[in-house]
């Protein structure tokens, strides 16, 4: 303690930019020392890496349900402690475990924690407890009067430590010293001979001198004790008694005026002496919450009833109900008996079975030299049984080996003595060479040797020849400390691994972004991470590939941690084409196979790595596409007896309302529609008197098409040629929705194989055409405009041609319009333009491999009254902010990939609004619509970030006391306003403009007169008026 001490003023002084040693560095400091007590022989039985990291299967609220360690409950004590203390040293034993009662008033009573000189944290406990360990003797003012270490329960009563209700202040192993204490100790570290205590001591010559907290520094300062009994209180092991004695008399000179307190808080103390006691507190403990399954992976034909931590079970193995399995992977054919423990078992595989009352406890060796060795980590199997005491000598009648005596065990195996104990060794369990050194996985032969030791009758002559003729270590030679932590993280890793296979492949609702964000804080590199997700890649099923792609592009942006810059961003870099292609042509094992070798070239820096995270994206969105474009879309030739030709003197013209959405927004996107289905309801309305939305095709003799974008400052666009069309997948391209439409009607082959030209394909059918595109809308208006023009512009060009498209596979076409032009989207923005008044959408989820996006729509019936009452208390608000949905989307589906609780639990409530909303439109209750409306827009909100603006959401308190409910039209983030008033729409609109008026930031906002449109898609003809002139084609 003294040395740690030193050691951190030391490094505080250099981080200052000191060139000594500076005492005064540790004022107004609270400095935190944790004792780790080192290579614990307990609890399960040897752990290598301690007691403080011994993991416990505990549901614990304070540190999450991964694996607990004591050192984790120790924190999260002192999390509630500290805040209160003044500045000092705590120095802390990290062994026990501490449960706080957080009723306690001491916890944060300032006058418990202000306290001058020093201060033991104790903690009433039973006999059970007071006569194993250090308890302290109180007086009434809580001064420790005397400390007992492993008295008997009657020099504990006669000498006052027992209560009446028979119980004893433990010493928990906290201590804390005041800040001028502190300084004290510091002083020590310059004074022989407690100068040997520190590493400056050792480096002079001085011979090493061990001291500890308890007893050579607390009991200087209990009243009750004399200068000669603290001289007699015991020392370590092997330490010289003479320096001991001159270090403690100075001790005793420093100290022993400084008052030494206790602060008893209230709570449960558990100590792990042996493994009965771990057992015990898993199986008996009656307080805390275990986990039966504690970050495990299990795949055992039969079920798995013991207790499982950081383990990995598989093929035909058994476990009883009280047996515990710790850091093992196990497979094969293998049982584990009552009462036992397995601990970090990986060797163990087919027909090996662990007895009741036993141990198996794997133990990673450090490197040695053998005959034939192989690069493995060696290792020996520990078998031992459950209450074997390490310590007692062979000839003691209490001592046993593997549950039998020892007179026994040497009798049945005709070992000798002289065989498990050189000259000169104490002759105890602990020192016996019983465990042979495995090097070798397979080496079935040597786990037999070791794992004979638990079997009662006579081994065979054959295995404990193989025995004797091994190397075999003790308890005392073994440890590994820093490959016994490898093998748990390993283990860990391999957990995570195969819960992230099991989910991405079974498709489960789980995020595996938890387990990504816990091995990058972890330290496992990046290119681990993404073999392990590539691996799983090849196993997935179709449906599950987009999120993949998706998780894979999450662990470089996970890794990147926010350096790397904005996650969306485009996807096109030719260096990724061979990938797409793959994908394109549905080869997906090849596509990734492609996309792994290109991103090896991507990893050489942050912004590399989230442009790569970028394409992954891209590649799903593909993956997307191609399940899209399963979704039916037969082209039928219409009939010419109910069919008007059209002339090639004439306009097909087509109108459409726009649509609001009312609930289910969201759920009809592309990946979300089948992987989770989903309702929506909206209602196709028009604009101050007219359809908003506007389109008209016309036949032309020229083989070419004309594509007109009326109100744009682009010329409008000729194609001529196949080469023309092909930048359609470009959202921003001249025409590109326009080209889209027309592509997609498959009345052309446009493929890059294709050798007929543009010219010859329509010649065969009859000619070009000429469309037109109108909206009388501002951009980014969140009512669906571009999906609606599109409907209107498939349908027109359909029928120019003579074809038609029935209304469900209209809106699919949509669809593979918006996944062709890269944007994305939904169906419910068609439905609810092609449709009049009220209707739900909906499609199913997915339930087996060949399904296929199916959009049905019902109409929500409604009397004419009721949609004018609905009229009169509908308004429409352009808020002057354009939005984008294509970004919101991208985002959306992210998240959904990802499958956070938060998007899980949204989508659901999603599903339950529309039902509220349908049976609210359905009595056309304005108060209820208003209010599920309301509920909608939350959800839109948690379902895409940034929905809401801070400007949109001054603009809603704004109206918030004039309306029902209110909700930003479609994604969110600007456009257009929907309010359903609570006084008429238009005395409402009147209130709103001047509480606008003299608002400084809302001179765009522009108000829009709205009513239900009841007709959809409209159909009329006119004489063509004015000509473009069509440029004369030249064959080439």
């Amino acid at each position: 303690m003294i040395n740690s001490l030193f050691v951190i003023t030391e490094k505080l002084s250099a981080l200052s930019g000191k060139s000594y040693l500076d005492s005064d560095i540790l004022k107004n400091k609270r400095i935190l020392l944790l004792l780790n007590g080192g290579i614990h022989q307990h609890a399960p039985l040897v752990n290598l890496c301690t007691k403080s990291f011994s993991m416990l299967p505990l549901n614990n609220k304070f540190v999450g349900d991964s694996p607990v360690y004591p050192i984790d409950i120790l924190l999260s004590n002192l999390n509630v402690i500290l805040p209160h203390a003044q500045p000092g040293f705590m120095v802390c034993s990290t062994e026990s475990l501490i449960f706080l009662d957080l009723n306690d008033k001491n916890l944060n009573s300032p006058s418990s924690w202000q306290k001058p000189g020093v201060s033991v944290i104790t903690m009433d406990v039973g006999p059970d407890y007071y006569t194993n360990h250090g308890v302290c003797r109180l007086n009434e003012k809580d001064e420790i009067l005397e400390i007992a270490y492993k008295r008997s329960a009657e020099y504990l009563s006669n000498n006052g430590f027992i209560s009446k209700e028979d119980k004893a202040s433990i010493y928990t192993g906290l201590v804390f010293f005041c800040q001028k204490t502190t300084e004290k100790l510091l002083y020590l570290h310059n004074t022989p001979p407690l100068d040997s205590c520190t590493y400056l001591g050792v480096d002079s010559g001085s011979q090493l001198l061990k001291f500890g907290v308890f007893p050579d520094i607390l009991c200087a300062m209990t009243k009750h004790e004399t200068l000669e009994s603290y001289l007699n209180q015991p020392c370590f092991p092997g330490s010289n008694k003479k320096l001991v004695e001159g270090a403690r008399k100075i001790v005793w000179k420093t100290f022993r005026d400084i008052e030494l307190h206790s602060i008893k808080i209230k709570g449960n103390y558990y100590y792990f002496k042996n493994p009965m006691d771990f057992l015990n507190f898993i199986h008996n403990n009656g307080k805390y919450q275990i986990s039966r399954k504690m970050h495990s992976f299990i795949a055992t034909k039969s079920p798995c009833n013991g207790v499982v931590i950081n383990s990995i079970l598989l093929g035909n193995g058994k476990c009883s109900d009280t047996s515990i399995i710790y850091s093992s992977v196990l497979s094969g054919n293998w049982s584990v008996g009552e009462d036992s423990i397995v601990f970090g078992a990986k060797s163990l595989s087919a027909n090996y079975h662990i007895k009741d009352r036993m141990i198996v406890n794997e133990i990673r060796l450090k490197p040695i030299k053998m005959k034939h060795s192989s690069n493995e980590t060696p290792r020996a199997l520990l078998v031992l049984g459950i209450q074997d005491d390490l310590n007692l000598y062979f000839t003691d009648p209490n001592a046993t080996i593997a549950n039998r005596t020892w007179e026994e065990f040497l009798k049945t195996s005709g070992i000798a003595p002289e065989e498990l104990w050189s000259k000169g060794l104490p002759r105890i369990l602990r020192t016996a060479r019983l465990f042979p050194i495995i090097v070798d996985d397979e080496d079935e032969k040597m786990i037999e040797a070791s794992l004979w030791i638990q079997n009662k009758e006579s081994p065979p002559l054959s295995v404990i020849g193989r025995w004797k003729s091994s190397k075999r270590v003790s308890i005392c030679d073994i440890g590994n400390i820093e490959a016994d932590f490898q093998s748990r993280r390993e283990i860990s890793f391999q957990v995570d691994s195969m819960e992230i296979e099991n989910i991405l492949v079974n498709g489960l609702d789980q995020s595996i972004n938890p387990f990504i964000h816990k091995w990058d804080e972890s330290g496992i590199p990046l290119g681990r991470a993404l073999e392990n997700l590539d691996r799983i890649s090849f196993s997935t099923p179709l449906q599950f590939t987009g999120r993949l792609l998706s998780c894979i592009s999450d662990t470089l942006a996970i890794y990147v941690n926010n350096r790397g810059g904005l996650r969306s961003g485009p996807a096109k870099n030719y260096s990724w084409e061979k990938a797409f292609n793959y994908f394109r042509n549905h080869d997906e094992r090849k596509g990734f196979l492609s996309l792994i070798k290109e991103r090896t070239k991507w990893l050489n820096s942050n912004e590399n790595m989230i442009r790569a995270a970028r394409h992954y994206e891209g590649a799903g969105q593909i993956v997307i596409k191609n399940i899209v474009d399963t979704c039916q879309t037969q082209l039928c030739k219409m009939d010419p007896e109910n069919y008007r030709i059209l002339q090639h003197n004439e306009w097909v013209c087509i109108s459409l309302p726009v649509r609001i959405d009312l609930a289910g927004g969201w759920l009809d996107a592309a990946p979300i529609c089948y992987e989770h289905g989903g309702n929506v309801i909206n209602a196709a309305v028009s604009i101050r008197g007219k359809n908003p939305i506007e389109c008209k095709v016309r036949r032309i003799n020229e083989p070419v098409l004309i594509f007109n974008v009326v109100g744009s400052s682009l010329d409008p666009v000729v194609c001529s040629t196949l080469l023309d069309l092909l930048d359609y997948d470009q959202p921003h391209a001249p025409a590109s929705l326009l080209k889209s439409c027309f592509l997609q009607l498959g009345l052309i082959d446009y493929s890059r194989k294709c050798k007929i030209s543009l010219k010859e394909q329509l010649e065969k059918l009859g000619g070009g055409i000429e469309v037109r595109s109108t909206s009388n809308l501002p951009t980014g208006s969140g009512l669906g405009t571009s999906s609606i023009l599109a409907a209107g512009l498939i349908y027109g060009i359909a029928y120019a041609y003579g074809y038609k498209y029935s209304d469900q596979h209209l809106f699919h076409a949509v669809l593979k319009v918006e996944q062709m032009l890269t944007t994305g989207g939904g169906w419910q923005d068609q439905v609810g333009g092609v449709l009049g008044g009220f209707k739900e959408g909906k499609c199913s989820k997915f339930q087996a491999k060949g399904d296929h996006i199916n959009v049905t729509f019902e109409q929500i019936q409604m009397s004419n009254e009721d949609i004018a009452k609905f009229n009169q208390h509908l308004l429409l608000v352009y808020t002057g902010r354009t939005r984008l949905a294509r970004d919101l989307l991208q985002d959306v589906v992210r998240r959904w990939y990802a499958k956070t609780s938060e998007i899980l639990d949204t989508t659901n409530n999603l599903l339950k609004t529309t039902e509220k909303m349908r049976d609210a439109l359905s009595k056309c209750d304005i108060e209820a619509i208003g209010k599920n409306l309301i509920d909608y827009w939350n959800q839109k909100k948690t379902m895409a970030a940034g929905a809401e603006p801070s400007r949109i959401t001054e603009l809603f308190n704004k109206v918030k006391d004039l309306v029902h409910g209110y909700s930003l039209a479609g994604a969110g983030g600007g456009g257009f306003m929907l309010l359903i008033t609570k006084e008429d729409c238009s005395s409402t609109k009147v209130k709103i403009e001047n509480i606008l008026k003299n608002v400084d930031g809302f001179e765009t906002v522009e108000f829009f007169e709205a009513t239900i449109n009841t007709k959809g898609l409209e159909t009329h003809f006119e004489k063509v008026q004015d000509f473009l002139t069509v440029p004369t084609f030249v064959s080439k």
